[in-house]
Parts: structure tokens; C-alpha cells; sequence
């Protein structure tokens, strides 16, 4: 099982980072583990398998074949791509991201705004079937 969990900056209230926690169970998820929006399952393999997975001013999802050491495999165990999350910091920018949420739908979301987020990844679960899943954020 793995999740993605918040690191936050200790003086000011925004997100510094996100990482990948992998747990045997849905029980040992962090206490700072990215929810779900709407109470579905926060696992980023939820229905694949593997490992158990539940998280700047911009957070890219990249789906390659190749495995890349220096980030954490969002879908560790369940074969198929590799999934990772960047995380960018646009020097200059004002934006800053305060919290995130994981969104899993039936079909693509356009536009997250209408979702009450600013932004989103591209699907988490390209080419595997199922639902699509986004991770989504809110700028301060």
C-alpha cells in the first residue's frame, strides 16, 4: 500500500514537498496522508495490487516504462509503467501550494476549478484502466 503524504514548512503554512509512503495496510497510512475528496479509496494502486500508496508551486505526474531512482514508484508492486510525482518550484513565482487533495472519478476531469481546486496532475492511472485519478492543489 502506499500513500502520498504532506511535508509542510514549519513557519509559514505551505507544502515544501510530498512523498511517497508505502505501508502493508490502509490502517498504518500517515496521520498527514492526502485524502481522498470524496471518502473513495486514497491508495494510488487501489485495484491494481502492489504496494499500498495514499503526496512547490507545481506537482507534474510522469508515467514512463523506465524506473528512475531518484523518485518513488507510485505504483510499487503492481507491474505495468512506473508512476512518479515532480514536484517544481518556479523561482519568482508568487504561488504557492497550501493543500492538496486526491480526486478518483469514473470520467476525465476539464476543468478542476469546478471542483474548488486551482490545479491538478494529469491522470495517475494512464493506460491502466479504472478510474482516473488526480492529485489536486490550492494555492494560498
Amino acid at each position: 500500500m502506499a500513500f502520498l503524504s504532506t511535508k509542510m514548512d514549519k513557519n509559514v503554512p505551505v507544502i515544501k514537498g510530498i512523498q511517497v509512503v508505502y505501508t502493508s495496510s490502509s490502517s498504518k497510512k500517515p496521520p498527514n496522508a492526502i485524502a481522498e475528496m470524496y471518502g473513495m479509496s486514497a491508495d494510488i494502486n487501489s485495484g491494481f495490487g502492489g504496494d499500498y500508496t495514499e503526496g512547490v508551486t507545481k506537482i507534474r505526474s510522469v508515467v514512463q516504462m523506465s524506473w528512475n531512482s531518484a523518485y518513488s514508484d507510485l505504483a510499487a508492486g503492481s507491474g505495468g509503467d512506473y508512476r512518479y510525482l515532480k514536484m517544481e518550484k518556479e523561482i519568482g513565482s508568487s504561488k504557492r501550494i497550501k493543500s492538496v487533495g486526491l480526486l478518483r472519478s469514473s470520467k476525465h476531469i476539464k476543468d478542476i476549478r469546478e471542483f474548488g481546486w486551482d490545479e491538478r496532475t494529469s491522470d495517475i492511472n494512464e493506460n491502466r484502466g479504472g478510474n482516473y485519478l488526480y492529485l489536486c492543489w490550492k494555492y494560498l
